[in-house]
């Protein structure tokens, strides 16, 4: 048997809890790296012990998904497991079954079941899949993501009722289930199609040894991206949709064996590379779903690294989106992701994916006519994300660490969270001198609240305004 983590025990909790008043259709938010097929296994096998009649399906989308969470149910002692997918038999009586979506819709096969679970759940909002999730009407079903939006701005209601936060890639960094991540970037964002430098260039200077991959907007371009790598005498290899399953997997075998990986939306999701230390964007991401899934692909803990590297060539998906780890809002309806600063988008006519500069960063769409063009090298320098911050001395650090630990018990965050955000600012957790000094010098300090928009603040500045308040922007 698998040992769960306390957060995972607790998300099951809460999601029987939600069951229990009534709420059918809950939807879990579960980080790339929380283990969600873990907890989507502990779920059924607590469901089929309630009653010997009792049955469960699992939809995932992937064939590979398929064979992954069978194996996963397998270590939660579950044998009586049958897959549905093209070429395999239909086993009726097997008590939990793993199917595939479009052999489910493909066939209109509808099994038994007591309890449906919907792996990567943001795909079940569109018109098509959503339909499936009406095919058992009496049916509860639980839906797991990451990313609980779609890029055409719909929201996940009414596919699913309510939502449990499993936990967040903030919290998973500062206990150690993920890997800190370290982003360059240009200073300002760079218009399509400029990128700062050719992506052969940015490995070179930064990520050198680092098992990478690389997200490149079109398949011309990840080509064309190839050729740099193959003139620099460095291996890598090119992964897209249109490849045949063996030239897929030939270049995820070259990619563990050491070869640069250059992917084109093949990637984004439900691949796991633990080794894999850095990414780089060679594209932008109109979506931040896309951008967390992307991201979350090197985040991943392995013996090999201690930190993921982030490469964010445009700019455009950091300054929009902002770092991995920071503090977002979930929701149902509308944009299913957002930061409290973030602001609505213009949506694609052709794709319908929120566009924050032409050409769409999903289909290529550009009713300005720019895309034709192939990608730019600015030149604009790769700066580190909080290098000054990191330049820092103890003493500093302790202050800032006991402003954010005063601010965290204001707001009545759970603890974690200040040392969390010093682990993201600072690239490493505070050793337990720091953290004992701030903890200190925390309780000396008073938390006041901003004159113009109430939220509490460790420090205020003119009028008696917070830091965004006082100067429009962020402060330490």
């Amino acid at each position: 048997m698998i040992q769960l983590r306390p957060y995972q025990l607790d998300a099951i909790a809460e999601t029987r809890k939600r069951i229990a008043a009534g709420r059918k259709a809950p939807l879990l938010v579960a980080p790339t790296g929380s283990g969600k097929t873990v907890i989507e296994a502990e779920i059924i096998r607590r469901h089929l012990e309630q009653n010997p009649s009792y049955r469960a399906l699992i939809v995932a989308h992937r064939r590979e998904l398929i064979g992954q969470i069978s194996g996963t149910l397998l270590k939660m002692g579950m044998s009586d497991i049958g897959e549905i997918y093209p070429g395999a038999p239909f086993r009726r009586s097997a008590r939990v079954q793993v199917a595939s979506t479009q052999t489910l819709r493909a066939r209109q096969l509808y099994p038994e079941s007591t309890l449906n679970v919907y792996d990567e759940a943001h795909h079940y909002s569109s018109d098509d899949w959503n339909e499936l999730t009406k095919s058992w009407p009496n049916t509860i079903r639980i839906g797991f993501t990451a990313t609980p939006m779609r890029s055409d701005g719909r929201g996940m209601s009414p596919a699913f009722d309510s939502l449990v936060v499993v936990s967040t890639i903030k919290r998973l960094t500062a206990e150690k289930y993920l890997v800190p991540c370290r982003v360059l970037a240009p200073d300002k964002p760079l218009k399509a199609p400029n990128l700062a430098c050719e992506p052969v260039k940015a490995y070179q200077d930064h990520a050198i040894g680092r098992r990478t991959v690389i997200f490149a907007q079109f398949v011309d371009d990840a080509y064309k991206f190839h050729d740099q790598f193959k003139d620099a005498g460095i291996e890598s290899c090119v992964i897209h949709g249109e490849m045949s399953d063996a030239d897929r997997k030939m270049s995820l075998r070259r990619h563990s064996s050491g070869s640069v990986l250059i992917n084109v939306m093949v990637l984004t999701e439900g691949w796991d590379s633990p080794e894999t230390s850095c990414c780089i964007l060679a594209r932008g991401c109109g979506s931040v779903g896309t951008y967390l899934q992307i991201v979350g692909r090197v985040l991943r803990p392995h013996s090999s690294k201690t930190e993921a590297l982030l490469i964010d060539l445009s700019g455009r998906s950091f300054h929009s989106h902002g770092s991995p780890d920071d503090d977002r809002e979930y929701s149902l309806t509308g944009k299913g992701i957002r930061r409290k600063e973030d602001v609505d988008t213009t949506f694609c006519s052709v794709c319908g994916s929120p566009v924050i500069e032409w050409p769409c960063d999903v289909c290529g769409n550009d009713p300005t006519g720019t895309r034709s063009k192939p990608p730019r090298y600015t030149g604009d320098a790769l700066a580190e994300r909080y290098a000054g911050k990191r330049a820092e001395d103890d003493g500093k650090r302790v202050e800032t660490l006991a402003r954010w630990i005063s601010e965290a018990r204001a707001r009545r965050w759970k603890p974690w969270s200040a040392v969390a955000k010093y682990t993201s600012v600072y690239g490493m957790a505070p050793t337990q001198d720091v953290q004992y000094k701030a903890n200190e010098l925390s309780k000396a300090m008073r938390c006041s609240s901003c004159a113009r928009c109430n939220r509490f603040a460790a420090k205020t500045y003119k009028g008696g305004m917070c830091g965004n308040c006082a100067f429009g922007g962020k402060t330490g």
